[in-house]
């Protein structure tokens, strides 16, 4: 792997860091306002990702990881249905860098289920670039709720043209 063992664990509890003082950060700046999607968000996200600071690096299998990222989209989409009003821009955020994570996670294990190739591969640094950029990505959306990609902005432009 590029990341080593001790990088691995210090990365993960880096993440959880981020989403729970997101969620923090939500729950003070909600407290007078009926909105509160945000805060449910990153409760969500605080919460699933908690549970990979108790993983084993060694043992855990990338098939883990696309499970553990699969339970929380589907924590959202519940959410989604039964308790948000509006959709913020950290719903969009959350979900899309969800999915890239089960993509390339699921990629990583064909890689390491079927190659049974071991030496170190371009991949594997494109995998830790991505996962970790799409992380932090997810964590400054639920901070600042902002589009600062452009990816609703691109959602409405792409799903309301006309063909």
């Amino acid at each position: 792997m590029t990341v080593s063992y001790n990088y691995a664990i210090y990365l993960g509890a880096i993440v959880q860091w981020g989403f729970l003082f997101a969620f923090l950060h939500a729950l003070a700046n909600s407290i007078n306002k009926p909105d509160k999607e945000l805060v449910y968000i990153s409760l969500v996200m605080c919460i699933c990702y908690s549970g990979s600071l108790f993983t084993d690096y060694g043992q855990t299998t990338y098939l883990d990881f696309i499970l553990l990222d699969a339970c929380t989209l589907l924590a959202l989409l519940f959410l989604k249905r039964f308790k948000f009003k509006s959709y913020p821009v950290a719903y969009y955020y959350v979900t899309a860098g969800l999915c890239i994570n089960i993509i390339f996670s699921f990629l990583m294990h064909l890689d390491m289920t079927f190659s049974k190739y071991y030496e170190y591969w371009w991949f594997w640094s494109v995998f830790t670039a991505v996962v970790g950029s799409v992380n932090i990505c997810m964590i400054t959306v639920c901070f600042i709720n902002r589009d600062f990609l452009g990816l609703v902005k691109f959602k409405s432009w792409f799903f309301n043209r006309t063909l």
